[in-house]
């Protein structure tokens, strides 16, 4: 799925506004040196899901050189277990129609399974509110990579993975109809939970120490 975003537009017409013009180019069925030009003016950009791919961008920072990364991850939570398929498609036997077949995006030799059951282990951090935000939790995996050529990945590195995983019940846009996206309006106060989540003192100790654990001059 892909939508269109203006930067010469503010608020809720930088997507509306670019939608709205998408919308007649493919009515009509043509392009022109005029559309071109209103489209260069606008700052016209395209925004499209990750759908068949890696999200997290992991495999690509891994392919680029890095041995240890830090991922934020958006993931969904079912009564008390955490859903991460975006995370798991990464390792064997992961999520797709056929184990990692729908993505190509197997880079790691660990069992998806396993993972899954780590991750779920991670403490939950207290959160005074769970308005919008229904879990969040940190931790750190330590894994090794396979050979995937199609993502640029070699076999044999030794990988820590630093993630900080946000179960919410809300999404960046919400679809209208065909080709219409808007902001959702409750995106920021989603981000201000997180904060609150994490400056809490209730979770002041763990934070610190995953903070210390990370950057040991805190």
């Amino acid at each position: 799925m892909s939508s269109y975003f203006s930067l010469q537009m503010t608020s809720a017409m930088s997507y509306n506004g670019a939608v709205d013009f998408m919308r007649g180019i493919y009515y009509k069925n043509s392009i022109d040196a005029h559309d071109i030009k209103i489209a260069a003016n606008m700052g016209m950009h395209e925004l499209t899901d990750a759908h068949h791919t890696d999200p997290t961008g992991i495999a690509l920072a891994i392919a680029a050189g890095a041995t240890e990364l830090f991922a934020f991850l958006n993931s969904k939570r079912k009564q008390r277990k955490i859903l991460i398929p975006q995370l798991l498609q990464l390792f064997n036997d992961g999520p797709g129609p056929s184990g990692n077949a729908d993505c190509r995006c197997r880079i790691f030799t660990q069992s998806a399974s396993v993972i899954e059951q780590q991750v779920n282990e991670w403490i939950e951090l207290y959160n005074p509110s769970k308005k919008l935000i229904e879990d969040i939790r940190m931790g750190t995996l330590i894994v090794s990579t396979v050979n995937n050529a199609l993502y640029g990945v070699s076999a044999g590195l030794s990988i820590q993975l630093h993630i900080v995983l946000v179960a919410s019940n809300v999404l960046v846009a919400e679809q209208v109809d065909f080709l219409k996206i808007r902001p959702y309006e409750k995106l920021g106060e989603a981000v201000a939970e997180v904060r609150d989540i994490i400056i809490a003192e209730e979770n002041d100790a763990q934070v610190q120490s995953y903070l210390s654990y990370l950057m040991p001059s805190i």
